[in-house]
């Protein structure tokens, strides 16, 4: 989060008003603009406090996760903020709480306030660029406590804005947590696209949400940056790329995801590590099968991290066949479904790249090496294609019923070759020269 009181609101401001579905709460327009103009009183009087008011802020900021970063725009103004005369830790508070409780109102007045709410925001930015363009022998004594307090309200404004779309993002991520990401997940909420948008951004951007809520609110990231807001998008995910002290996960999340929107640098500079160290293993007299299943591995979730599915497929269908013919199918029960797992993913690529016999084998694999969410197989987005193939309904019975059970449906190197022959091309035969015609 930017900590001072200027912000970027690029991606934002030029969002129109959405398709609004009903509120929990019924108001109208004026209503609206009431609560707003509340919310900019209570924070005047929570700034005029000064740093009094700081630690109620922190304390509040905490117990309201909603509206946390509308509250911490007022923190931060206030705690090198000269407070007015009288100033004592007992009025700061009661006006820091009825500030939160503010704020809190305004935002359970839900989507509706979007319009008024932009539309605030937008005055008080051209109330700014007009402060800072005053030329310094024309403007007055009061100027830049006029600028800080419009800078305050604009801030104010563009996370009042965001707080309600963070909710909306949220209850979109709900169903998918733990359980992955796909393209068009997200479909249902296209007609509020520029606005949801903001509250994906702030959730991803935010250490203070949950690392499983970050990493699916980046997929929301990729999928509704719209190509003009690109540049921007791509510079934060950079930026968040490049902090040492984020989550090593969500660091990847941010790497991939401006692969996706077209800064691959980084990313290309990955594979090709990846690459010269498989290449380098290889090459060895006696490789090792398991490092060379874990940079196949490697290779195939960075392409797929970036919904490169052709890519993907091709890396998964190499680490298979060194999983087939290593003898790994002996291995301990309780460390087979690591590889099941990779049998699933070799299949929703290959049903997202349109190999959909291949990707129907792969799954049955991949339940056969012990992967076992059935349900999950039978809703995720990737594999939509496959669940149409006129073999999926009396496969997925078979294991649903215990008919089939893992270890018994083996898959042979041959066979396997055979079915997945696409990656695995034969070499072309190398070039003869013309023959000499006879008598020469």
């Amino acid at each position: 989060m930017t900590t001072t009181l200027v912000v970027s609101t690029a991606w934002a401001q030029e969002a129109s008003p959405p398709v609004v579905k009903a509120s929990s709460v019924q108001v109208d327009d004026a209503a609206i603009s009431k609560a707003v103009d509340d919310l900019i009183t209570a924070a005047d009087a929570v700034h005029a406090q000064g740093e009094e008011a700081y630690l109620k802020l922190r304390s509040l900021r905490r117990q309201m996760k909603p509206v946390a970063d509308v509250i911490d725009v007022l923190r931060r103004a206030t705690r090198k903020a000269e407070p007015a005369p009288g100033a004592d830790a007992t009025k700061a508070n009661e006006q820091a709480e009825d500030f939160a409780a503010k704020a809190k109102s305004l935002f359970d007045m839900g989507a509706g306030t979007t319009k008024i709410v932009l539309a605030r925001r937008d005055a008080f930015s051209s109330e700014v660029q007009k402060l800072e363009a005053t030329p310094e022998d024309a403007r007055a004594d009061n100027h830049d406590a006029a600028l800080e307090r419009a800078q305050l309200h604009q801030l104010l404004m563009q996370r009042a804005y965001e707080a309600v779309w963070v909710d909306r993002a949220m209850k979109a991520l709900e169903p998918y947590i733990g359980q992955g990401t796909f393209d068009g997940m997200f479909d249902e909420h296209l007609p509020e696209r520029e606005h949801i948008l903001a509250g994906f951004r702030v959730m991803f951007l935010s250490p203070e949400y949950e690392l499983p809520l970050r990493a699916n609110a980046a997929e929301g990231v990729a999928q509704f940056t719209r190509d003009d807001s690109r540049k921007e998008a791509i510079a934060e995910c950079l930026a968040l790329y490049n902090n040492s002290s984020e989550a090593q996960g969500i660091r990847d999340r941010a790497l991939l995801v401006a692969a996706r929107l077209g800064h691959r640098d980084e990313f290309d500079a990955i594979v090709k590590g990846n690459l010269d160290a498989l290449e380098a293993e290889s090459k060895k007299e006696t490789p090792n099968p398991n490092l060379i299943i874990g940079m196949q591995r490697a290779l195939a979730n960075l392409y797929q991290g970036i919904h490169e599915y052709e890519a993907c497929a091709k890396w998964w269908s190499r680490s298979s066949y060194v999983i087939l013919s290593h003898g790994y199918d002996n291995i301990q029960a309780e460390a087979r479904p690591s590889f099941g797992n990779d049998f699933y993913n070799f299949s929703c690529a290959l049903s997202r790249a349109g190999h959909l016999d291949l990707a129907l084998d792969m799954l049955e694999q991949s339940f056969n090496w012990g992967y076992a969410d059935y349900d999950w197989a039978g809703q995720d987005g990737d594999l939509a294609k496959v669940r149409d193939h006129a073999r999926y309904a009396d496969m997925i019975k078979a294991w649903k019923s215990g008919e089939k059970t893992p270890g018994s449906v083996k898959l042979t190197v041959e066979d396997y070759l055979a079915r997945a022959a696409h990656f695995f091309p034969k070499p072309k035969p190398e070039p003869q020269p013309d023959p000499k015609p006879q008598g020469q």
